[in-house]
């Protein structure tokens, strides 16, 4: 099965034991697995209201299995559509154009409009963009969260714990190595990722203070269950300014660990 299909069992523990679903507009930062839990919550939200999937950065046009109906259209005949008489299916993603092989979404401002004008039940964005790498630095412009966000998923790759960083597996890495003193061949402490993770100029940049900050350790799968028990125990004191922490799979549909963080 397509990572891009599986999630469910994972979403459904997660919203039993959070209620993720009590949010309206949902923001996904990070790397290392953005689009898949993207794609999770929307399969999981559309069984009970409408659920648009956009973002304010790029995305890959979603494969029909993946989500049923693409809308490509600016914000005003976005809300013109969703606000029609014709049917449309419990989820679409909707994008204001393509761009080559990616679609390109919407600015923080649109996502404002589209949210307050139309009657969408749920609305899930991608804000950020990784190449797929399970850790980042970031440009002066990035991410670009949408204020209205109510919920915001940090994601992260749990294999950046178990090999050397690169640029094989940071995301403008010379960025990282530049802001943090951080070599190639180094291994990422759990301090310094904490505080990489926690810093208002990085992974925080742009969230909105009153949002439910929730860290998603992806690729747990990846780690031996010493290591698991290890970032569980050690990993979130040195967390600051997030509500949750989870660790999880969506490729194995798993939830290994929820922690209730204070900020």
């Amino acid at each position: 099965m397509s990572e891009l299909l599986t999630g469910e069992k994972l979403i459904r523990a997660v919203d039993d034991s959070l209620e993720i679903m009590k949010y309206k507009v949902i923001s996904i930062t990070g790397g290392g697995g953005k689009t898949s839990l993207m794609f999770a919550l929307g399969r999981y939200s559309a069984e009970n209201v409408f659920t648009l999937l956009t973002t304010t950065t790029k995305i890959f046009p979603p494969e029909k299995n993946e989500c049923p109906f693409e809308i490509i259209a600016g914000p005003d005949d976005l809300i013109k559509t969703l606000e029609g008489s014709v049917r449309l299916p419990s989820m679409v993603t909707a994008a204001k154009e393509r761009s080559g092989e990616k679609l390109s979404g919407y600015t923080t401002e649109d996502i404002a409009e589209i949210v307050s004008k139309s009657s969408v039940g749920r609305t899930i964005v991608e804000a950020d963009g990784s190449r797929g790498l399970s850790l980042k630095a970031y440009e002066e412009w990035e991410p670009p969260v949408p204020a209205v966000s109510d919920c915001h998923f940090v994601v992260m790759g749990a294999d950046i714990f178990t090999a050397p960083l690169s640029p094989l597996n940071v995301f403008r890495f010379d960025i990282l190595r530049d802001k943090f003193a951080i070599q190639p061949g180094e291994c990422l402490s759990f301090a310094n990722c904490a505080a990489t993770l926690s810093n208002r100029d990085e992974y925080l940049k742009n969230s909105p203070e009153s949002a439910c900050r929730i860290l998603f350790i992806n690729k747990c799968d990846l780690l031996t269950d010493d290591m698991l028990s290890e970032i569980s125990e050690k990993f979130p004191p040195l967390l600051k300014s997030y509500d949750h922490m989870i660790m999880g799979s969506i490729k194995m549909d798993k939830l290994y660990r929820i922690t209730d963080l204070a900020r």
